[in-house]
């Protein structure tokens, strides 16, 4: 799949591209940063986290984005990952729209909005096990920031990160053939607009519908989800 999706992104203009795709399904998914497996097939109904990122122009800036979607057509999700993907999908629009005076938001203070959101994941067995964010410049992290709970770095207009809250399978807690990872991940500009601190969306896009439990959706979170839709209608998952 890795490999399919370089083909695709070269034929569109990338000219490399700046990490090994991370291409996770099933079980694989449940591992942050599993790259390929041989011989693992993806089967209908299989989560399947896709993390990718390139280079277009000589001297760009690197590229990331991680979707994770339901395989087949056809297949129907189970209530539990609908349950772990519409949590997942809460947390990030709660990052993306935050709304903060120039000098007041924390990248700690930033990080615990999404996370405090997925603690209660860890009674169906899931966990967050990683940042929600690193900065993004000539390689794909710049680890001179990042969105975690230990870093005290005040957000300043122009920075340049990623928002990437996600919730992992713990083996010891579900079954192997129940276990699946969700990530949801775009690099985000943070600009000042009205004496407001608001991010942008370098390339904004929908995400995986049929995962969304809109009954998990509280009234803010609805109205979250279509703003973000407005950013990019013309691209369907």
């Amino acid at each position: 799949l890795g490999l399919a999706i370089d083909r695709i992104a070269k034929q569109l203009g990338a000219r490399g591209s700046s990490f090994a795709a991370i291409t996770g399904s099933g079980p694989n998914g449940a591992l942050p940063h599993h790259q390929w497996a041989r011989g693992k097939r993806i089967v209908p109904g299989d989560m399947v986290v896709l993390d990718i990122g390139y280079y277009f122009d000589e001297g760009d800036f690197a590229t990331d984005m991680t979707r994770t979607v339901l395989a087949g057509r056809n297949a129907k999700p189970k209530p539990l990952q609908r349950e772990i993907y519409t949590l997942v999908l809460r947390a990030f629009l709660r990052q993306f729209f935050v709304h903060a005076r120039p000098g007041t938001l924390k990248a700690c203070e930033l990080d615990r909005l999404g996370r405090s959101l997925l603690t209660r994941a860890e009674t169906l067995g899931f966990k967050f096990l990683h940042g929600t964010g690193h900065g993004l410049g000539i390689n794909d992290h710049e680890l001179a920031l990042t969105i975690s709970p230990k870093s005290r770095v005040t957000l300043r207009a122009g920075y340049c990160y990623s928002i990437e809250p996600g919730l992992y399978a713990l083996r010891e807690s579900v079954e192997e053939k129940d276990a699946f990872g969700v990530r949801l991940e775009d690099i985000v500009v943070l600009q000042q607009h009205h004496g407001w601190l608001m991010h942008t969306s370098m390339a904004p896009c929908p995400f995986e519908e049929r995962l969304i439990d809109f009954d998990q959706l509280d009234l803010e979170s609805r109205e979250r989800y279509a703003r973000y839709l407005e950013l990019s209608p013309q691209v369907s998952v």
